[in-house]
């Protein structure tokens, strides 16, 4: 039984790589979760932290990726795959001898469903992002609404904050 680091080499490198990119999205679902409680918390320090960390796992996404493309289109032409690094994993492995095939598409699938993990967690984090601006966005509506003395709608159909009106009376005499 060939072990990854005796198996084909450009076999291990694909590997190698989807295990780099599964810990990335690793880091990504972390950051996810954080990024969830800094908004709960309204921690602007913690979010700015969760947004660097995600930007330099984003980053080195994209070069595994442009890694990944090589190795698969070398992968490929030996196969005879016509789509070149467009290949799908599944089919790179269904080429592929044992126990090599049974690894590739195992790390495929769960870095697939880590995938759609991490895609559900940053939907449901958007979700709540868009409900607290909306919000917000309904509380100054409402504040603006009260200020504005002459309760007048603006073009956008709401009442609009006009200019403030300053009232005072001058008992000097």
């Amino acid at each position: 039984m060939n072990s990854p680091q005796t198996a084909d080499p450009l076999t291990a490198a694909l590997e190698q790589i989807l295990r780099l990119i599964a810990q990335e999205y690793e880091t990504l679902g972390v950051c996810a979760l954080h990024r969830r409680a800094a908004m709960r918390k309204a921690d602007t320090q913690a979010l700015a932290r969760c947004i660097e960390i995600e930007n330099r796992a984003v980053q080195s996404l994209a070069d595994l990726e442009r890694q990944r493309m090589v190795v698969v289109e070398a992968l490929a032409l030996r196969i005879g795959a016509p789509a070149r690094s467009q290949t799908p994993v599944s089919q790179i492995a269904g080429a592929l001898p044992e126990p090599a095939r049974t690894r590739l598409l195992t790390l495929s699938q769960s870095l697939r469903d880590l995938m759609e993990k991490v895609a559900k967690l940053n939907d449901t984090t958007r979700k709540a992002a868009e409900a607290l601006s909306a919000h917000m966005e309904g509380l100054m509506r409402h504040v603006a609404a009260r200020l504005n003395h002459a309760q007048t709608y603006g073009p956008r159909g709401v009442v609009a904050s006009g200019p403030r009106i300053v009232s005072g009376l001058d008992s000097v005499g």
